[in-house]
């Protein structure tokens, strides 16, 4: 296999995988539905947690980080077998460009899943998954500004934007100053330069599909998270309509 095949063939096996909407396939699992049928209508980890229940949300948050996860290590392996091993320094540059390629593609897979009628997620746990292959600092940096912005607004949507907004700069931080002070003849500046765009085309996907977050957020509209079971939220509901009708009567 040559260099274009391993490209080519990871990035429609990155496709596919993420074409596997666990959000879906674990809401029909646990309660015979769609989880595009509830909430926000995303096909999401978020989504899968407050309308389907704990045990749907748990399992679809550990199958989209491992998705996104397998598409790097796909990448990884198609490339050795063209000769680019990952273990080589000098081979750094080409297979993270590969292996970003395959990581954009299982995106745009949970963005448009074929086999659900192109109609996914915001692809937040697929790209977590992707970004702890590619660099487990820059994840673990990417976590800390996550759970920071959650703790301080109780909102997952903050978090996730704000972690769209700081890829790029994580990026360059760790890139310039760290890899690059460590080995200069691989970390050259028009390499540096192509993590950090390759990251800031992840940041604004992850921007572009919280649209509508942004809006509500905007309003004051955007709902806290809470884990709750479906049983519980439903008696939740049940509560809440049976205090209107008192209140009617």
């Amino acid at each position: 296999m040559n260099i274009y095949g391993a490209f080519a063939l990871s990035a429609v096996i990155a496709y596919l995988l993420g074409s596997l909407s666990f959000a879906v396939i674990f809401s029909k699992l646990f309660a015979k539905d769609d989880v595009r049928n509830h909430g926000s209508g995303n096909a999401g980890t978020t989504n899968v947690f407050r309308s389907i229940g704990v045990g749907a949300g748990i399992c679809t948050f550990f199958c989209d980080f491992a998705k996104g996860a397998a598409a790097i290590l796909v990448s990884r392996l198609l490339m050795s077998w063209a000769g680019y091993p990952a273990d080589v320094p000098e081979n750094a540059p080409i297979i993270y460009i590969a292996e970003s390629v395959a990581g954009l593609f299982a995106v745009l897979g949970h963005l448009y899943p074929v086999f659900f009628g192109f109609r996914g997620g915001k692809g937040i746990m697929t790209l977590a998954g992707i970004i702890f292959m590619l660099s487990p600092a820059r994840f673990l940096a990417l976590l800390g500004v996550f759970l920071i912005s959650f703790a301080i607004t109780r909102t997952v949507s903050v978090g996730s934007i704000m972690d769209g907004i700081t890829y790029p700069i994580i990026t360059f931080i760790h890139c310039w100053f760290f890899q690059r002070a460590q080995d200069p003849a691989i970390y050259t500046t028009s390499y540096v330069l192509v993590q950090v765009a390759i990251a800031a085309v992840f940041g604004l996907i992850v921007i572009f599909k919280h649209r509508s977050n942004i809006n509500r957020i905007l309003n004051g509209t955007e709902p806290k998270m809470s884990f709750k079971t479906k049983k519980s939220a439903a008696a939740e509901e049940t509560a809440a309509a049976e205090s209107t009708t008192e209140s009617a009567e």
